[in-house]
């Protein structure tokens, strides 16, 4: 579902009871490099809990760059 589990489909899908829910997948070097891409790809509110955000990464520094940002606003980290 690239692109299409961001913040509003999340919410969406939350109504039929959905345990966890996951972002799209989000290109770990331009996400840890880029306020920009960090806006528009990433998004959550206080009702978006759980929630796993997915990072495709060709190596670990821009993988751990990039998990060490979403940290504090998401409930796991899905590596590709």
């Amino acid at each position: 579902m690239v692109r299409y589990s961001k913040l509003p489909f999340r919410e969406l899908v939350r109504r039929y009871n959905c345990d966890i829910v996951y972002t799209p997948m989000i290109l770990a070097d331009v996400f840890s490099a880029s306020n920009y891409s960090r806006e528009c790809e990433f998004s959550t509110n206080v009702l978006d809990d759980p929630v796993v955000i997915q990072f495709a990464a060709s190596n670990g520094v821009d993988l751990a760059n990039a998990a060490e940002l979403a940290a504090p606003f998401v409930s796991g980290i899905d590596i590709n």
